[in-house]
C-alpha cells in the first residue's frame, strides 16, 4: 500500500470509530426509559342462567347453563381451561346424538362462554376439542 492510500485507509477507519461511537450514545440516549409489557387479555360475556350439568377433566371444567326456563333449548357453554392446551389453539365443538356442532376457539388458560341456541341439552354427548393444524383429537369430555 502506498503512502496516500495508508493515510485515506486510517481517516475512513477513523471516521467510522467517530461515528459508532456517536450512534450508540444516541441510541442509548433516546431508548424508552421503561419497559412496557403487554397485556392480553380477552372480553368474556357475561354468565347467563343457572348451571344445569357440569363435567370436568384435568385440562377442562364445563359447565352448561340454561339462560331462559321457557326456553330450555337457548344455553350458554362454560369451559374454564385449568392447564394449557397441547396446542396453540383448539376448536370446541359439541357432539350430539346426531351430529357435530362447532362452536369456537379456545387457546390459553381462561374462561371461554359461548350462547347455543337450537340444541337440546339431553342429546349432547359430549364436548370436543381437535387441533385444526393436525387434524386431531386434543381431548373429549362426556357429558
Amino acid at each position: 500500500m502506498i503512502y496516500r492510500l495508508r493515510r485515506i485507509h486510517y481517516n475512513v477507519w477513523l471516521i467510522f470509530a467517530f461515528l459508532l461511537t456517536g450512534l450508540l450514545i444516541l441510541a442509548y440516549a433516546t431508548r424508552p426509559a421503561t419497559l412496557y409489557e403487554l397485556v392480553i387479555s380477552q372480553d368474556i360475556s357475561p354468565q347467563l342462567g343457572e348451571v344445569v350439568k357440569t363435567s370436568q377433566t384435568n385440562y377442562l371444567l364445563v359447565n352448561i347453563r340454561q339462560i331462559h326456563r321457557s326456553n330450555p333449548n337457548d344455553i350458554q357453554l362454560e369451559i374454564l381451561v385449568k392447564k394449557p392446551l397441547k396446542a396453540p389453539f383448539g376448536i370446541l365443538s359439541v357432539l350430539t346424538k346426531s351430529k357435530e356442532i362447532i362452536v369456537g376457539r379456545i387457546g390459553q388458560k381462561g374462561v371461554y362462554r359461548f350462547r347455543l341456541r337450537n340444541i337440546d341439552i339431553d342429546e349432547m354427548k359430549a364436548i370436543v376439542v381437535s387441533d385444526a393444524i393436525k387434524d386431531s383429537y386434543l381431548m373429549e369430555v362426556g357429558l
